[in-house]
């Protein structure tokens, strides 16, 4: 909170949160801790389009991934080589993957050892985000 309590931000800021599975729970305490800026609850979905449902947004993984793809290969978004955590993050980019289901379903994430993609999706919530509307404009639907 000590970040979004900065006074440059001065509530100028807005904090995107995972709310899927028990996520929920998490922006609930987020807001009564009131971090000083607005809260964006993403559920990540299976579904075809990003959507508002007047709390939370509802967003496909594959539109997510999609989006930081794009940026990634046009080179409009880059990872810095001397950040903390850039060689897991880079792990992580370079294991996920799609896969048809034997129902059909298509399955997208982290597959190979560890098996894990918090980094990639943090990076990809953020990413979406910054197309969000700014305070006073309606949310919209949002295409990649």
């Amino acid at each position: 909170m000590e970040l979004t309590r900065n006074p440059e931000l001065a509530r100028a800021c807005r904090l995107v949160v995972d709310a899927t599975g028990v996520g929920l729970r998490v922006v609930d305490m987020l807001r009564a801790a009131d971090p000083g800026c607005a809260l964006a609850p993403v559920r990540i979905t299976g579904g075809q389009s990003a959507h508002f449902d007047g709390k939370v947004w509802h967003v496909p993984k594959l539109e997510l991934l999609a989006r930081l793809q794009t940026l990634l290969e046009t080179k409009r978004l880059r990872i810095l080589r001397g950040m903390r955590e850039s060689g897991t993050l880079v792990r992580e980019l370079m294991h996920v993957q799609s896969a048809r289901r034997p129902s059909g379903a298509l399955k997208i994430g982290a597959q190979g050892a560890d098996g894990h993609d918090d980094l990639t999706l943090a990076v990809a919530l953020a990413v979406w985000a910054a197309r969000l509307p700014t305070a006073g404009e309606q949310p919209r639907r949002l295409s990649v």
